[in-house]
């Protein structure tokens, strides 16, 4: 039987196993994705959107039991390991997960989160937030990208280099046929799924968690989950992701409360 994994990957703060790094991909040019962040505590451990110079969207699982002091946000970087030139690391004041995530039917159900932080970004063409997908695009037949620092093979330590793919958007009636040889893989409306059968290598990994899935410039998907050994040639399992269209409303209203 095959084995879920979600993508998070040094920081265990979370049941189960979600994905952690691009697999078949590039190192981005520098200041490409300047909605790009990552979750650090002593290293990184997941990715993030900058949706407002306040607030990030991730992934729940890479926050379930974290506290605002046990991880940072760093905007603006593009090396992991050095300091880049529109970097800025700031701490965290305000955690929100999604109220139902991991409930109801569905695998991964509900994997979004917001994280406020201690104080506005300083925008710069590094550092820009990114708009909500909205409206009732499904994305389906799209070539969009991915983006992160997670692992470049199943096997290898995460990239120094920010990585980045261009992947193809599955229908979710396409992705649920592919995953349904693996027992209690469900796929829901809430999700977004992407595989290229011309590179099925080509996924998310381990590291990648949170990050963004970015189709015509707007933000679709947080990268939720996918299969053990993510990346490995001939798996034919799709990568999945929350489908931002579905948690746009929740997102403003946490960001933007009444």
């Amino acid at each position: 039987m095959k084995v879920l994994i979600v993508l998070a990957s040094f920081l265990c703060l979370s049941t189960g196993y979600y994905l952690e790094r691009i697999i078949g991909g590039t190192t981005a040019v520098e200041n490409a994705h300047p909605h790009q962040v990552s979750l650090k505590s002593t290293s990184h451990f997941c990715g993030g959107s900058l949706i407002d110079p306040q607030w990030v969207l991730t992934a729940a699982h890479c926050v379930d039991g974290a506290t605002t002091s046990s991880f940072r946000v760093v905007v603006g970087e593009h090396l992991r390991n050095s300091k880049d030139k529109y970097d800025e690391e700031i701490a965290v004041s305000q955690i929100i997960m999604h109220e139902r995530y991991n409930d109801g039917s569905g695998t991964f159900a509900n994997d979004v989160a917001v994280v406020k932080l201690a104080k506005p970004v300083t925008l710069s063409p590094g550092v820009q937030p990114i708009t909500l997908a909205s409206g009732t695009s499904n994305f389906a037949g799209m070539r969009c990208i991915i983006s992160g620092w997670g692992r470049t093979s199943s096997s290898q330590s995460l990239p120094n280099a920010l990585q980045e793919v261009e992947i193809n958007v599955l229908s979710n009636t396409d992705c649920q046929s592919r995953w349904n040889r693996v027992s209690g893989a469900i796929i829901t409306n809430a999700h977004i799924c992407l595989f290229d059968d011309a590179a099925p290598e080509t996924a998310s990994c381990n590291g990648d968690s949170g990050g963004p899935l970015v189709c015509n410039g707007v933000l679709a998907g947080v990268t939720s989950w996918g299969i053990s050994g993510c990346g490995t040639t001939g798996t034919k399992y799709p990568s999945v992701y929350a489908r931002v269209t579905t948690f746009e409303s929740w997102i403003k209203s946490k960001i933007n409360p009444l």
